[in-house]
């Protein structure tokens, strides 16, 4: 009953897509300059509700409209590992957010001088596993290390996993040493900004934005491409 009631959500939603289309070409129809920024407004949300129904057309897997649980552990890089491990929290934290999800936090250990040890939090909302596979792996930072009085750039890592509650061991993945050379993910803020997944090879000029948040353009590219594979 849960599987035919979620296919008559996306039905629904693929339906009332079409009818906004419609109703868009309609006001196009009418070669009214007057209606032109509500054409313009309409053909936005059309692009943005398409992009998001294409995403989740490819989150097919057993478990990728359910629920996930994160887990962040610091690795190498001592205090700006665990400093790291704060940012990536913090940038999941907001990206459910944006998302409507419930975040809850669980279990952490804090760092005596800055950031966390390792931390474990909930997610709950559609599609939150799906998404959040895509994240599964080593990140790096590469940046000026506030905690460094020589202002020498440092390159911190951390072991970063999504997993479910139930068949654990299937979809937690192999474990993967936080070290170099194995990273998903690097995020540079200096000598200059770039955020780049080595698994597509996607690359997004705007660091800033990717830790506060904004990871939509990233995970979307490694679906895709894993879809391909």
């Amino acid at each position: 009953m849960q599987q035919v009631t979620l296919l008559g959500e996306q039905i629904q939603e693929w339906d009332n897509l079409t009818r906004k289309i419609s109703d868009a070409i309609e006001l196009a129809e009418m070669d009214d300059s007057s209606l032109t920024d509500e054409i313009a407004a309409e053909v936005e949300e059309i692009e943005h509700r398409t992009t998001r129904l294409d995403v989740e057309a490819m989150l097919s897997g057993k478990h990728s409209r359910g629920n996930a649980i994160l887990t962040l552990h610091a690795g190498a890089g001592g205090v700006d590992s665990q400093d790291f491990a704060g940012m990536l929290l913090r940038m999941y934290l907001r990206w459910s957010e944006r998302h409507g999800y419930t975040t809850e936090i669980i279990d952490q250990s804090t760092s005596d001088e800055a950031g966390i040890k390792s931390v474990t939090a909930t997610i709950d909302g559609p599609y939150a596993y799906g998404y959040l596979r895509a994240e599964r792996g080593v990140h790096r930072l590469v940046r000026i290390s506030p905690f460094d009085s020589a202002n020498r750039r440092h390159t911190s890592f951390e072991a970063q996993e999504i997993q479910r509650q139930k068949e654990l061991d299937d979809l937690r993945g192999d474990y993967v040493k936080a070290e170099w050379g194995s990273q998903i993910r690097s995020y540079i803020l200096h000598p200059y900004q770039l955020v780049k997944d080595h698994r597509t090879l996607h690359e997004i000029g705007n660091a800033q934005s990717v830790l506060d948040g904004d990871l939509d353009e990233l995970m979307e590219a490694f679906l895709r491409a894993d879809l391909q594979s």
